[in-house]
C-alpha cells in the first residue's frame, strides 16, 4: 500500500458533501458547507498526530492541530456497526447493525424504519453526496444510499473492492462468486479506470460542482 494512500484517504473513505441548495439561496450566510470523511479501521496510534513515528500522516494532523480532535470518544470497531452509529446517532445493536459486518449476499440492511443523517440534511435545505463505501445494506433498493437521503452516490456498497477491477469476491456454498461492485448511483460504474483511491480521490474533488455556495 502506498503512503499517501494512508495520509489522503486511508484506505477506504466516504464523503458525505453537502451544501445548500438553491432554493435556501437566502439562508447563504446562516448555513456553511460539510464535509464528513469517514476512514474504516484507522487505529488511535495509525496517525503521528497521536505520536507514531513510522506511519506519517501529516495532512490528517494539519487537520486535527487546526481544528478540535475529540479523544474521549469510541467507535465500533469494524465497519458496518460504526456506519450504522454514524448515520443515525444510535448503538449498533439497537438496531441489529451489531457483529459480523454485513456480506454483499446478506439479505439485511440499516432499517428502513430509522431517520439518517442525510436524510435531516435534506429536510434543512441541504444537497447530499456520497463518495466511496456504503456497507449497511444493498440486497434490496430501499437499502440504497439514494433511497435513503443521498442525492447521489458513486462509490461500492459493500466492505471492500479490487483495487484495479472494482469486483467483490465472496465465499458461498458453492464455493466463489465475484461481482462488480462500483456503482454511479444505482448503475454499474463500467465506464470507471485506475487505482480506486485515485478515483475516489478525483471524485470527491469534482464535488464541488455539486456545492452552491463555494
Amino acid at each position: 500500500m502506498r503512503m499517501e494512500d494512508l495520509n489522503g484517504l486511508c484506505i477506504i473513505l466516504m464523503y458525505i458533501i453537502a451544501a445548500v441548495s438553491a432554493n435556501k439561496a437566502s439562508h447563504i450566510n446562516q448555513k456553511r458547507n460539510i464535509v464528513l470523511i469517514v476512514a474504516d479501521d484507522l487505529g488511535w496510534n495509525d496517525v503521528s498526530l497521536h505520536g507514531n513515528d513510522q506511519i506519517l500522516t501529516p495532512n490528517i494532523d494539519i487537520l486535527g492541530l487546526s481544528g478540535v480532535t475529540l479523544t474521549r470518544y469510541y467507535s465500533h470497531c469494524v465497519c458496518t456497526p460504526s456506519r450504522s452509529a454514524l448515520l443515525t446517532g444510535k448503538y449498533a445493536y439497537t438496531m441489529g447493525m451489531q457483529g459480523y459486518p454485513l456480506t454483499n449476499s446478506e439479505d439485511r440492511g440499516l432499517p428502513l424504519t430509522e431517520k439518517i443523517l442525510p436524510q435531516y440534511l435534506k429536510e434543512l435545505g441541504y444537497a447530499t453526496h456520497l463518495v466511496g463505501k456504503w456497507h449497511v445494506g444493498s440486497s434490496r433498493t430501499e437499502y440504497l444510499p439514494t433511497r435513503r437521503g443521498f442525492d447521489s452516490h458513486f462509490g461500492h456498497r459493500g466492505g471492500l473492492i479490487d483495487y484495479y477491477e472494482y469486483t467483490l469476491e465472496e465465499k458461498w456454498q458453492s464455493g466463489k462468486v465475484s461481482g462488480m461492485d462500483l456503482f454511479r448511483n444505482e448503475s454499474a460504474a463500467w465506464d470507471v479506470e485506475g487505482y480506486i483511491t485515485d478515483v475516489y480521490t478525483k471524485e470527491a474533488i469534482s464535488g464541488k460542482k455539486f456545492l452552491k455556495i463555494l
